[in-house]
């Protein structure tokens, strides 16, 4: 019940805007310009550095939705914070005892949430070095996991 009126309000109002837009060829010309534009400054770029994550490969990277912050989950089991600003690792966990398959933010960055192949996902507090909680009980190792817009829930 928490869940619902949030998420088909966010719809709803969604759906509303969008309906406004699918006839307006003028709306639907200015956003192709728009795209197009952002795909020709995109072809520009160039590597300008690269950051190595882990000792083995990355399976998961998400970026914070209200900091400068990005999360990255590796084959290593860890999990660790980046200043995206400075490509800095300020926090390193050892989450999984096998692969971390997966990172998710929670809405306001205060928290995220992590799944391995050791079937167990976690909650992490970015302050704490152990998990706040761990969802234990999955059959088979976990492929992903996000946390719901409203940051209550938690699904792998």
């Amino acid at each position: 019940r928490a869940l619902a009126p949030g998420t088909f309000d966010r719809a709803r109002r969604r759906l509303a805007e969008q309906r406004l837009h699918r006839d307006d060829a003028a709306a639907v010309d200015a956003l192709n310009e728009a795209a197009a534009g952002t795909f020709a400054k995109l072809r520009s770029l160039a590597l300008a550095q690269s950051q190595a994550a882990d000792a083995r490969p990355v399976a998961s990277v998400r970026s914070a939705p209200t900091q400068n912050l990005v999360c990255t989950g590796g084959w290593s089991g860890a999990v660790k914070i980046w200043d995206a600003s400075k490509c800095e690792c300020i926090k390193s966990v050892k989450a999984h005892s096998d692969r971390c398959t997966g990172v998710s933010w929670a809405p306001d960055s205060s928290f995220i949430a992590t799944c391995g192949a050791d079937g167990e996902a976690c909650v992490w507090d970015l302050k704490d070095d152990a998990p706040r909680a761990r969802l234990r009980g999955h059959r088979a190792r976990l492929g992903g996991v996000a946390v719901h817009p409203v940051g209550r829930h938690v699904a792998t």
